[in-house]
C-alpha cells in the first residue's frame, strides 16, 4: 500500500502531537491548580474540621487522594488513547507493505 499525502507520517503526527501536548498541559494544569486545591483546601478541611478522631480524618484524606489518583489516572489514559489514535489515523509508524 503506497502513501499518496505529500508530507511523511512524522510530519502529520508531529501537530497532532503537539495539539495534545498542549490540550494535556492545559487539562493537568487544571487539575492541579484548581481540583487538587478544591479537594485538598476546601473539601478536606470543610469535612474534617470538627472529627474528634484521627483515623477518620486519616480515612477522609486516603479518600480524597483516591479521588485525586483516580482523576489523573482516568487523564492519563484518555490522552494515551488519543495518542494511539493519532498514530493510527497517520498510518502507523511503519509503512504497510
Amino acid at each position: 500500500m503506497a502513501r499518496t499525502a505529500s508530507s511523511p507520517p512524522r510530519a502529520r503526527s508531529f501537530f497532532r502531537f503537539l495539539r495534545l501536548g498542549v490540550a494535556a498541559a492545559a487539562v493537568y494544569w487544571f487539575l492541579f491548580a484548581y481540583v487538587h486545591q478544591w479537594l485538598f483546601t476546601k473539601w478536606y478541611v470543610n469535612m474534617t474540621r470538627d472529627v474528634p478522631l484521627e483515623r477518620t480524618v486519616f480515612y477522609w484524606r486516603l479518600l480524597i487522594g483516591a479521588i485525586f489518583t483516580a482523576l489523573l489516572a482516568l487523564t492519563t489514559t484518555v490522552l494515551d488513547y488519543a495518542k494511539v489514535r493519532a498514530v493510527v489515523e497517520t498510518g502507523g509508524a511503519w509503512p504497510v507493505r
